[in-house]
């Protein structure tokens, strides 16, 4: 989904950037995205589809990694290829709105810091080039503005990742003491069937011999008896 709403918004992109870039620039940047975003589309319908995604969980990671790296150099470079004949309509959307994909894509992988770092720089870096390029004191102060909003969300991942961690590392001990109480639980219902089990057995087996004994007690008694008289 959020690949989909990133499509839009390159088209958006592109859209305002046919004002002022030469038209066949803007045509192979937003043609070049949306073949990267083919491929992640393809990708994870492939790990979806993969029964063993767990435990290839490595492979996917680097896959991942490599799909990402030009995904988010392709939206960094927007700023770059268009030059500095943006005007500031122009030049504030689109800033906004790369700052805006950053983060959206910073919230999607927050829980691998290393990935989240990877795609923030892709896109933050270009962009605090491109403010640079510009030249003058705006263009230094959205330099730096762009500087301390990355680095903002990058602690934010760091903070997030952790807790997403910490989380699930008390989601799976929750999980490994329920499996040890219901062990527990088997465990003590058998030991109480074999109680059951053995006792009835022992009950069947000894009850001919006690009724035996009981019936030699009474024809004992009832002989003693009879001699007494």
């Amino acid at each position: 989904f959020p690949l989909l709403l990133g499509l839009l918004f390159a088209a958006a992109c592109a859209t305002v950037l046919l004002r002022s870039a030469p038209p066949p620039l803007v045509a192979a940047w937003f043609g070049a995205l949306l073949l990267l975003t083919a491929l992640r589309l393809w990708q994870t319908r492939r790990f979806l589809a993969d029964a063993q995604r767990r435990v290839r969980a490595a492979h996917w990671e680097r896959a991942y990694l490599m799909r990402m790296r030009p995904y988010g150099l392709g939206w960094g470079t927007l700023l770059l290829l268009a030059g500095r004949e943006l005007d500031g309509f122009a030049s504030s959307f689109v800033i906004v709105g790369l700052l805006g994909v950053a983060s959206v894509g910073v919230y999607t992988v927050q829980g691998v810091f290393r990935v989240a770092a990877l795609w923030m720089a892709s896109i933050a870096v270009p962009v605090a080039a491109w403010c640079l390029w510009q030249a003058g004191l705006d263009g230094a102060i959205l330099a730096c503005g762009t500087a301390l909003f990355g680095a903002a969300m990058l602690n934010e991942a760091r903070r997030s990742g952790r807790q997403h961690a910490e989380l699930l590392r008390l989601r799976l001990h929750n999980a490994a003491i329920a499996d040890d109480h219901a062990r527990a639980l088997a465990l003590a219902e058998q030991r109480r069937r074999a109680k059951t089990r053995f006792l009835a057995t022992v009950s069947h087996e000894m009850r001919p011999q006690l009724n035996g004994i009981m019936g030699i007690s009474e024809l004992l008694r009832a002989g003693s008896a009879a001699a007494q008289v």
